[in-house]
């Protein structure tokens, strides 16, 4: 509780999708995976309705951890699994590099023998 700081009871759909916006936030600080949130015309359009049962879970499960004060209902299993969810860096795209590159690094960090079509080994 408290967690979202302001609920627009109004009907308009802009301040509905606010409300969604506020929840989706709210999931990403309580510790949703950021693959398990939806995006807000997943649930005002009926986009992908399937996305949102997911989050909604996995926001069940997270909660035993890190809001320890809420003492339930839940939803889901608890998560014990240590996962991070890091955010692959950024790089600058052309038509030589390609969209694979932070890839091959990665592989080739593993000690793996890659090469890229197009690319010298």
């Amino acid at each position: 509780p408290g967690i979202v700081k302001t609920i627009n009871k109004s009907n308009m759909p802009f301040k509905k999708m606010e409300n969604v916006t506020a929840f989706i936030k709210a999931c990403r600080a309580l510790g949703v995976m950021e693959k398990d949130v939806f995006s807000t015309v997943d649930l005002s359009e009926e986009k992908n309705l399937q996305s949102v049962q997911r989050c909604i879970f996995n926001l069940g499960s997270m909660v035993r951890k890190t809001a320890p004060n809420f003492k339930g209902p839940y939803l889901g299993v608890q998560q014990n699994a240590k996962i991070d969810d890091t955010k692959r860096q950024d790089q600058v795209t052309t038509q030589y590099t390609g969209l694979r590159q932070d890839i091959k690094n990665e592989l080739r960090g593993a000690g793996m023998n890659v090469r890229i079509a197009g690319q010298p080994p």
